[in-house]
Order: C-alpha cells, then sequence, then structure tokens
C-alpha cells in the first residue's frame, strides 16, 4: 500500500498533558494521511459496505492511528439515496475519474450526505467493533502513559478513537463541482 503514519509532536497545553512531570510538555499523536482514491476499494474493486475490504482503514487499525487526515477533491455526487455499496465512479469519485458533478449551475447549499456516508462506510473498521482495537484507552491527545486501568479486563477499557479530518476541495473548476463537505469526525470503535 502506499500508506503513509507519522508520530506527529505537539507542545502540550494544560487541557492535554496535566502536568505533574517534566517530560509532560509534548505530546505526540500517531497521524496517518491519505488522498482521495486512498478512501476507494483497490481493483478489481469489489467492495461491500459490510464485507470490505476497507484498506485504508485496516491500514489505520493496524498503526494504532488516533488522527487520520484525508486531503480530498471529490465531485458532487448529485444523488439523493443512500446506497454506499456501489463503486466508486458511481460514488463521487475522484476529480480526474468521473464525470459526476458537471451539471450544477450553483453551489450546492447542502452538504454532499451521500459522499459523507460513503468516507464513513469506507472507515468503518474505525467505528465498528473490532477485537483489534478494543482495550485501548487512548484518545487523539492521551499520551498512552496513563496505565492506572491496566488491570482492568479487555473489555472494561474504554474503545480506541481516531478522529478522522477531511477536507474535501469546494467550488467549480472546468465545469465540474466539487462536493465540498469537508468533515471531522470522532471514530470510536463500537460506536
Amino acid at each position: 500500500t502506499g500508506f503513509a503514519s507519522f508520530t506527529l509532536t505537539l507542545p502540550a497545553t494544560q487541557s492535554s498533558v496535566p502536568s505533574t512531570s517534566e517530560d509532560t510538555n509534548i505530546s505526540s499523536v500517531k497521524m496517518s494521511v491519505g488522498i482521495c482514491m486512498d478512501l476507494n476499494p483497490f481493483p478489481p474493486g469489489d467492495w461491500t459496505g459490510a464485507g470490505g475490504p476497507f484498506e485504508l482503514a485496516d491500514y489505520c487499525v493496524e498503526n494504532q492511528s488516533k488522527l487520520l487526515v484525508l486531503l480530498n477533491a471529490w465531485l458532487y455526487s448529485d444523488k439523493n439515496d443512500w446506497d454506499v455499496n456501489s463503486t466508486e465512479s458511481e460514488s463521487g469519485g475522484d476529480a480526474d475519474d468521473s464525470d459526476v458533478g458537471a451539471q450544477h449551475a450553483v453551489e450546492p447549499e447542502e452538504p454532499d450526505w451521500y459522499t459523507l456516508r460513503y468516507w464513513t462506510a469506507r472507515l468503518r473498521p474505525l467505528w465498528r467493533y473490532d477485537r483489534r482495537r478494543r482495550g485501548s484507552n487512548e484518545t487523539l491527545f492521551s499520551d498512552g502513559s496513563d496505565h492506572e486501568e491496566d488491570d482492568q479486563g479487555e473489555e472494561d477499557k474504554p474503545p480506541h478513537e481516531t478522529v478522522v479530518v477531511v477536507c474535501n476541495r469546494t467550488g467549480k473548476e472546468n465545469g465540474k463541482t466539487f462536493a465540498g463537505s469537508s468533515a471531522i469526525f470522532s471514530m470510536t470503535t463500537g460506536a
């Protein structure tokens, strides 16, 4: 896969890290990044909402990412239905691969709900129950060093959270309307 993850080091704030020792001046977050095509199924493209495959989400699970940032250029889908079990070209997809979004005289005033649902469906392992992620007591800004709950069983620990930031292009270019609909999702295992 062409996915990438990094450890993002942030200056600590009083709200994110308690000031009980000298080494709490820095907080780090495991971050994965992707682009619009990373959300689509890899060829041959046989994908279902329940069965997957979920390449990018599985990568984030395996790498224990707390933050996923997606830089997208998805076109406006112009769909009113909620069936997200379609292929990339039917769902809006990348600007280079689809004629969807070509006939809009004005900017859509509502978010592209179909595209938003497709994105969340493709990231299903981040929010559905997954035994690989159960038992992590970390949230986006926890440093993972709080072990006071270590004596709890896996089922008693809070689920893993991944914050997903989708930055999608908006506006028009060459007769194409982009979906906009940038979003931030808090995806918690078992939600």
